[in-house]
């Protein structure tokens, strides 16, 4: 695999690393069309390969695929801004975990973490699959505990917005020119060795 002509364009690692980290970033815009349910499910297969502490697998995956009876129930959980890009999704997922072990109901102080490398596995798949895979914070996280009827002891994450890819000018205008990858802060600014530092 090599990097995409997009991301030559935008992005630049200052060491060497996998292509593929790189060419996964978290377009918006998105075609409608449904994908298959074999798809998604490598999406999910993808997801329930993540590490986590003491192999407990904390992630849970709520699902809706779009003109479903449930699209409604997870689209109306965002903010305008998100459902205003989102509303051309495939697939609308929120992304649980359980705060406590099943093995000894003891609290997992990992469980976040660990839900996030699931979540990362999901996201990598998708960019292999050339399908979007965008998460957000832009949703009301009590509603989403009421409306799903999520137990007390699972952490809501994230939601995660997934399609086909369209052309950007597909979005609303305001987002036409967010639609490219990012960069990153340097590592100058991310690690330390042996203590923190300012």
């Amino acid at each position: 695999m090599t990097l995409t002509p997009e991301i030559q364009q935008h992005r630049k690692s200052t060491h060497d690393i996998a292509p593929y980290i790189l060419n996964r970033w978290s377009p918006r815009a998105m075609t409608g069309k449904p994908i298959k349910d074999e798809t998604l499910m490598s999406l999910f297969e993808a997801a329930r390969w993540a590490p986590s502490s003491y192999n407990a697998q904390p992630w849970r995956f709520i699902y809706a695929k779009r003109d479903t009876e449930h699209w409604n129930k997870l689209f109306n959980l965002m903010g305008e801004f998100n459902q205003s890009w989102t509303k051309s999704a495939a697939v609308i997922i929120i992304l649980i975990a359980r705060k406590n072990f099943e093995h000894n109901e003891k609290p997992s102080v990992t469980h976040m973490f660990d839900a996030g490398s699931a979540w990362e596995n999901l996201a990598l798949e998708a960019s292999h699959r050339n399908l979007v895979a965008h998460g957000m914070e832009g949703f009301d996280y009590a509603k989403a505990k009421t409306a799903l009827h999520i137990p007390d002891n699972f952490e809501v994450c994230a939601m995660i917005a997934i399609g086909e890819r369209a052309d950007l000018n597909t979005l609303p205008e305001n987002l036409q020119k967010m639609e490219v990858p990012s960069t990153r802060k340097p590592l100058s600014e991310i690690i330390m060795e042996g203590k923190f530092k300012k």
